[in-house]
């Protein structure tokens, strides 16, 4: 179809413009109708679908660098107004003090001394030690107190020698260290206090009483001990004692130690382990002998607060005592428990408890309490029932310091001497 355009110069002819438009409009669509002679269809377009991967990019920014040398700086001036202000203090002059210094502690490797009294009454004591390496030291220790008596108005020998030897071992390593001790004591005691039916007794009499008495000891002992571990050190001993009667006695002795303070837990456990085996020659009352034996195995777990001033422990003591030679096994249980509180920061202290325990009680220990012993004894364990007991402790000025303390104890079995019956003069009585 095309278009024509026509300029009509006035309205009159406006209207013809439109009918001639209009009609010339007609004749075109007609002729095209009449020429078109296409058909509408269906056209299907397949492609396949290939998705694509866009490049991956990254936004740069740059920051800005704001240098600060660059600018300017600008000059700052400070004024300020003046007073005067009378004053009337008048600083004194100092004085200079002199502190007192305490001299160190000394210590030695090596000593000895000895002193003489009368009755010939001696006593001596050596040490010295050996540094073998930075680690390892060697040490020996004599030890010697004795008299030779001569005492007025004694009818039998008052003479007595108390001596002793030592040799040590220690190592202190980075994480370890451990200590070896071997010990020998030799003992010499006569036994005094004749009643009054000895006042009017012959020279030869008194002259043939043997009141003589020896003590043999020999003592092995081992200690290991590790840092930053649960197991934290152990401590095993094994003893013999005899004297001149025959009497003999085993004892071995172990006491480990555990702790959870590698983790932070305030968690301990401690062992017990005594063995004790013995015999006496003859009773009091007649020439049977006296055999003795114990094992006991204790386990003593104790667990420790802190909270400010207060520090608790709470545990308890649980042993297993058997009697070796009655056959017959006990257990038993006893408290642990243990408080402190500071006041006064800490200058003053109460404290308080409550504790017990099963001890083995042994021959070596009871002459070392008293040597004039008959070795015609009842050896037995003592049970500490419990033991309470509280009070106050604390430091006065320096190096005066003061603890009052009040306790109540209950025990079973408790050791006590006691003076056995006079049995007249025999032979066969030497060493009752």
């Amino acid at each position: 179809m095309k278009t024509q355009i026509y300029f009509i110069p006035n309205n009159s002819l406006a209207i013809t413009f439109l009918v001639v438009l209009f009609f010339s409009s007609s004749l075109e669509t007609l002729k095209a109708q009449k020429k078109d002679t296409l058909e509408t269809a269906i056209v299907n377009i397949v492609k396949p679908y290939s998705p694509s991967i866009s490049d991956a990019f990254k936004i740069r920014e740059n920051p800005l660098k704001i240098d600060t040398s660059n600018f300017k700086k600008r000059k700052v001036t400070y004024s300020t107004f003046s007073i005067p202000v009378a004053s009337t203090f008048n600083p004194a002059k100092g004085k200079v003090i002199r502190l007192e210094k305490t001299a160190p502690l000394q210590l030695y490797d090596n000593f000895a001394f000895i002193g003489i009294g009368n009755y010939t009454n001696m006593i001596a004591q050596f040490s010295n030690n050996f540094e073998i390496s930075a680690t390892d030291n060697i040490g020996l220790f004599f030890k010697h107190n004795s008299s030779q008596g001569g005492i007025k108005n004694i009818y039998l020998d008052d003479q007595f020698y108390n001596s002793q030897f030592e040799l040590n071992y220690t190592s202190n390593q980075k994480e370890m260290s451990y200590a070896l001790k071997a010990k020998l004591k030799h003992q010499i005691y006569n036994w005094y206090g004749l009643n009054n039916l000895f006042d009017f007794a012959s020279p030869e009499l008194l002259n043939s009483i043997d009141s003589k008495q020896i003590y043999y000891n020999g003592e092995v002992e081992g200690t290991v001990a590790k840092d930053d571990s649960y197991f934290e050190k152990v401590v095993v001993s094994l003893g013999v004692t005899t004297d001149r009667y025959s009497s003999s006695e085993f004892n071995f002795k172990a006491h480990p130690e555990f702790s959870l303070k590698t983790i932070d837990i305030p968690f301990k456990i401690k062992m017990d382990i005594d063995f004790l085996n013995g015999n006496f020659s003859r009773n009091y009352n007649n020439t049977n002998g006296i055999d003795f034996g114990f094992f006991n195995v204790g386990i003593l777990p104790s667990y420790d607060f802190n909270y400010e001033q207060l520090i608790l422990s709470v545990g308890f003591a649980g042993y297993l005592s058997s009697d070796l030679e009655k056959s017959k096994t006990a257990f038993y249980v006893y408290p642990k428990i243990n408080a402190s509180y500071g006041l006064l920061n800490e200058q003053l202290v109460a404290y308080a408890g409550l504790e017990g325990g099963l001890k083995q009680n042994s021959y070596d220990n009871f002459k070392e309490q008293n040597p004039y012993l008959s070795p015609t004894l009842r050896i037995t364990p003592t049970r500490e029932l419990y033991d309470g007991f509280g009070g106050l402790k604390g430091e006065l000025i320096n190096n005066i310091s003061f603890d009052v303390r009040v306790s109540y104890l209950n025990e079973d079995d408790r050791s006590l001497f006691v003076l056995n019956p006079y049995k007249g003069q025999s032979l066969e009585l030497e060493g009752l």
